[in-house]
């Protein structure tokens, strides 16, 4: 199932929704679950059967959690190997194995980072007593496999998602409405905004030395964009699609360019992850720290937490010391903001574009480690952006100036659409039949359009994490 093409996704999804609710309730768990692994096998199909295993043994840990009375042995041990899980496939990216006749990362499960992390954070649930092992072994495996989250997120707790499954969802008008909107939304994001802005950031950051000053900065930017337009598309098309069947996914993005510090910016940027940082490892590391480490200095007990935190944030995203940087990166952005915002006055709300500008400037820069294939071609990119010479013309040569020319049109615009909803306190609904018709046909027209002219590869970024 193309989850980027309208003339495939919609009618499968609406095929797969009418069988769904044809069906007896007590069949609908087990329909989805069989769906999702079909989904699985027509992509990854050697995976199958490892998830699947991975699914049986995280629910056997889980019951052993709850029935041991000294419950740190297990819980330690099921962490441990979930990490090694967590770790492998990064590893694999990082070594050669060309005597083996298939390489063993062909053997990882898609979205294994995303299922690994739900693991983990239901296994720690069950072990605090916050939620109950989870018994029945069809509903466990489709909280590890529903297609929709499978390859990109969001993270969804097993507090959050397994009610869901438990209960009866009837057919209304309104979900399916709303998963028309979402799907065709985050469908616009990628093929319009962010395919077209990766077109010209991938040809600067994979050659990095061949363009200087304010092309690097354009293309830095762009991948700001890119990302976002990207991410949150997924996002939005997964959500979509688990309102045909009665489910809702949380939201992973808040407008997050409109964060007025780096806190805020993590507060409305990939939600669900954050929100699994926060929780298993900030708030236990501080803990910690507090009760063990009672002398410990405050200048170092406000900056470990962070640090350790954005460490592992860079960590789940890859093991190259690019991403190590970029979260350690952050990490320290995050102590900054502490230090400068504790015991301060309430911002002046005149300054508020200013602050927005520098939060999304320092984002930014930050890019420059996550996007670049080593810390050597980033310093050659940061290095560049001081060279006295523009290279647009060079950039011109090798990418198509309507590409150039869409990037810089729909940037603006769907900003300014965001900025607008924001300021007002509006949602899509409650803005005029008009203007909303309009933006109907522009958004159709345009995934029409450039659904068509479709250059290079549409993989979502974050299914490669």
């Amino acid at each position: 199932m193309d989850q980027t093409n309208l003339l495939l996704l919609i009618p499968s999804l609406t095929i797969v929704a009418i069988l769904y609710y044809v069906l007896p309730d007590k069949w609908r768990r087990i329909y989805l679950l069989l769906f999702s692994l079909l989904f699985l096998a027509i992509l990854t199909p050697q995976a199958v059967l490892l998830l699947v295993l991975l699914g049986l043994l995280n629910y056997g840990m889980g019951i052993l959690i709850e029935r041991e009375s000294n419950k740190n042995w297990i819980t330690t041990l099921s962490i441990l190997f979930n990490c090694i899980v967590f770790l492998l496939p990064r590893y694999l990216k990082l070594t050669s194995f060309d005597t083996l006749p298939i390489p063993i990362s062909y053997l990882i499960p898609m979205g294994i980072s995303f299922i690994t992390l739900q693991n983990i954070s239901y296994l720690l649930d069950v072990s605090r007593s916050i939620l109950p092992a989870e018994r029945n072994l069809v509903d466990f495996l489709l909280f590890i496999t529903f297609f929709p989250k499978l390859s990109a997120g969001p993270i969804e707790s097993a507090r959050h998602f397994l009610p869901q499954v438990k209960q009866k969802h009837l057919y209304k008008v309104e979900y399916i409405r709303r998963g028309l909107f979402l799907v065709v939304m985050g469908v616009f994001k990628k093929i319009v905004i962010a395919d077209r802005l990766a077109l010209i950031t991938d040809q600067v950051f994979n050659n990095p030395g061949q363009y200087y000053g304010l092309t690097v900065l354009t293309a830095v930017t762009f991948y700001s964009f890119q990302i976002y337009f990207d991410f949150s598309g997924y996002t939005d098309i997964a959500r979509g699609m688990t309102y045909f069947f009665g489910y809702n996914l949380s939201i992973n993005f808040n407008k997050p360019f409109l964060a007025e510090n780096i806190n805020e910016f993590w507060s409305h940027w990939h939600i669900t992850f954050t929100i699994w940082l926060r929780e298993y490892i900030f708030f236990p590391v501080r803990r910690f720290l507090l009760r063990q480490c009672r002398n410990i200095n405050s200048f170092l007990a406000l900056l470990i937490p962070p640090l350790i935190t954005m460490l592992v944030s860079g960590l789940w995203h890859g093991l190259q010391p690019t991403f190590i940087l970029w979260g350690l990166y952050h990490g320290f952005l995050l102590f900054l903001n502490v230090i400068f915002t504790k015991g301060k006055k309430t911002p002046n709300p005149k300054k508020r574009l200013l602050r927005c500008l520098i939060t999304f400037g320092l984002v930014t820069f930050g890019w420059f480690f996550f996007r670049a294939r080593s810390i050597t071609e980033a310093n050659i990119l940061l290095h560049n952006i001081f060279v006295k010479s523009t290279t647009y013309h060079d950039l011109l040569l090798n990418v198509d100036a309507y590409d150039l020319v869409i990037a810089m049109i729909s940037i603006p615009l769907v900003m300014g659409f965001e900025i607008y909803l924001h300021v007002n306190q509006k949602s899509w609904n409650e803005l005029p039949g008009t203007l909303r018709w309009i933006t109907w046909l522009v958004i159709i027209l345009s995934i029409s359009m450039l659904g068509i002219y479709q250059v290079g590869n549409t993989e979502f970024i974050y299914a490669g994490f």
